[in-house]
């Protein structure tokens, strides 16, 4: 499990079937980018880790950004593939 903190924004590279742990100074509201690639990233707001290809797991496709809520909880990522992703706080 890799740790990625950050104080606005933090742009990482996903290890295959490794969970990254995202944690950012301001982090009610977060926008994640998917910088493409083959494969999805799954991730989690609710401090489980994620499992690709698993239920109860958001998923973010390739070249999309999505704003989700945190709860003041660490965003959780996990991918089959070594993906870069951006997260921006965006509240």
């Amino acid at each position: 499990m890799a740790a990625v903190a950050g104080g606005r924004s933090a742009t990482a590279t996903l290890t295959a079937a490794t969970v990254d742990t995202v944690t950012l100074n301001r982090q009610s509201q977060v926008e994640i980018v998917h910088h493409g690639g083959a494969d999805v990233i799954y991730f989690r707001v609710d401090d489980t880790d994620p499992v690709v290809a698993a239920d109860d797991c958001e998923v973010l496709l390739p070249s999309e950004r999505l704003t989700v809520h945190l709860d003041n909880n660490d965003l959780k990522l996990i991918s089959a593939g070594a993906m870069t992703y951006t997260v921006v706080a965006v509240s």
